[in-house]
């Protein structure tokens, strides 16, 4: 529907500019108005947006805490990893219910990097965290070959590079960002070359 588009279109646009507080604001609010009008009856689509916008945008938040200096256990960004978590396992769940391919690869991306930002931006290392995140980019690579989803594409083999030390993806992803115009993500393809440099 026309009310689903302008809440996809304006929560992207405030998330990629790093307004996540008037991101979830938008939200919460489109939200709260369509549950009061009984002529709207919530779509998983629209359940499942809602939730994984704010669910970006409290990891945006955690992201910025993390640039700052942020040790990884203080409690304000722990709220901020927990609120993003439970958002987006529950868009997770409204778009299978509702067989939204595109956007069921979108949150198990995101999840994806949430458990980047809880391993404070650094490449994971315990074997259970590994295998629970490949999971989640086979599954979403799955998803978006099938598409094709050539953008999901590129934050899958940027979020594999970063995750696992794999260059291969790196070079993937930069293939990817360049040929589709991808801008936004050029700033965190620029930092994970630049922490490549280190990798073993």
């Amino acid at each position: 529907t026309a009310v689903i588009g302008s809440l996809a279109r304006q929560c992207d646009f405030l998330v990629a500019s790093g307004k996540f507080d008037e991101a979830i604001k938008w939200a919460e609010a489109t939200d709260s108005l369509m549950q009061e009008d009984r002529r709207w009856l919530p779509s998983y689509l629209h359940q499942g947006l809602v939730g994984l916008f704010i669910g970006q945008a409290h990891m945006g938040l955690a992201r910025r805490m993390i640039s700052s200096g942020t040790p990884t256990d203080e409690p304000h960004l722990l709220v901020e990893l927990d609120r993003a978590e439970t958002r987006l396992q529950h868009a997770l769940e409204r778009f299978r219910k509702g067989s939204r391919t595109f956007e069921i690869s979108e949150a198990l991306v995101s999840l994806s990097e949430l458990i980047w930002l809880r391993n404070g931006c650094l490449p994971l290392s315990v074997p259970d965290i590994k295998s629970k995140v490949n999971d989640y980019l086979e599954q979403a690579r799955h998803l978006a070959e099938r598409g094709p989803m050539r953008l999901c594409l590129a934050d899958i083999h940027l979020n594999r590079a970063r995750l696992f030390r794999d260059r291969l993806a790196l070079i993937e992803a930069r293939n990817l960002i360049r040929q589709c115009g991808y801008w936004r993500r050029m700033k965190e393809l620029e930092g994970a070359e630049q922490a490549a440099k280190n990798w073993a």
